[in-house]
């Protein structure tokens, strides 16, 4: 029957070229039928007359109509789903520290420049967190590690063989320092020692910048550590200046040294905030030992504080 169609198709239907495959199933079978019975008792002339007239058969039984494959799947694909929001920003350290280190001549922990604004509530540095092999007081500390007589290297020596994180710089130079121009505001706390001995090569702080920190613990917390500066253990410079939502040091079971002045402010400006009635030092079971002043005002400093300048509890200052 396909060589039939191919030959005749046209002259039975002219205006429709693909005659007899656009009509029902049910039709074509007719057709088929019709055309055979022609041309078995006719010829082709009846052929194309029972053709001509299979067109006016009643369509009984159509095809369905089946949508192009992108369109059916795009109408059962579930819509996407929405853009996941951005991941928070973990509230880790800046830096942290365990183990043993030392800084070469020249090197500070952190020499901050430009504009700096940290809304994390984490210290900016953790020193130490490490677990250690000696009860954590001062006490235990002071017959065990920061024993009278021994040089630095002696003391890290010991602390190192009991757990304790160690820090050395062998320079004149600041463990952390603000410097000209600079600007830091910090929501926590500069610097969490835990379980740490440090040795500062000038000063433990010095800004020559402006520094703001809006966080109501110590911007210096220690519990417990032993830190020791060569310098002032902070430093306020000419035009500098320090704001503070709590205290500026806070040290629990700990020792703190220096050979010079606690806070030297020469020339700058540290103010508390409207809220702030933190004590400027808050020691509890602590050792604070300094050649030189708790607080050290020249050139025409600013000390606005509305806290007592040292809360003690169980602790112990020598000036």
């Amino acid at each position: 029957m396909e060589g039939f169609w191919q030959r005749y198709l046209p002259s039975i239907y002219p205006n429709d070229p693909e005659g007899p495959y656009l009509v029902s199933l049910q039709s074509k079978k007719d057709l088929n039928a019709a055309v055979l019975n022609a041309v078995l008792g006719g010829g082709v002339g009846a052929a194309i007359v029972a053709a001509e007239n299979s067109r006016t058969l009643p369509q009984t039984q159509t095809a369905p109509i089946v949508p192009p494959i992108a369109q059916a799947l795009a109408e059962t694909q579930p819509p996407p789903a929405p853009p996941a929001p951005p991941a928070a920003t973990p509230d880790v350290p800046e830096i942290t520290i365990t183990g043993s280190r030392t800084l070469a001549s020249g090197e500070s922990l952190k020499s901050f420049s430009g504009t700096t604004v940290r809304t994390l509530l984490s210290p900016f540095a953790m020193i130490g967190g490490t677990p250690i092999d000696l009860p954590g007081t001062a006490a235990e500390l002071k017959a065990n590690v920061f024993r009278d007589g021994l040089t630095p290297a002696q003391i890290l020596a010991a602390a190192q063989s009991f757990g304790f994180t160690t820090v050395q710089q062998l320079g004149f130079d600041n463990l952390f320092e603000v410097v000209p121009g600079a600007s830091v505001t910090l929501a926590g706390p500069l610097v969490k020692g835990n379980n740490s001995v440090v040795f500062a090569g000038n000063s433990v702080l010095n800004i020559a910048g402006a520094l703001t920190g809006m966080g109501t613990s110590g911007l210096i917390d220690l519990d417990p550590s032993a830190y020791s500066a060569v310098g002032n253990f902070v430093s306020v410079g000419p035009g500098a200046t320090m704001a503070l939502a709590g205290a500026l040091m806070t040290a629990a079971d700990s020792i703190v040294t220096t050979t010079a002045n606690v806070l030297q402010v020469g020339g700058g400006t540290i103010a508390a905030s409207a809220s702030n009635s933190s004590a400027l030092v808050a020691l509890d079971r602590s050792t604070m030992i300094a050649t030189g002043r708790l607080v050290d005002l020249q050139g025409g400093a600013t000390l606005d504080w509305r806290g007592t300048l040292v809360a003690s509890n169980a602790g112990q200052v020598t000036l």
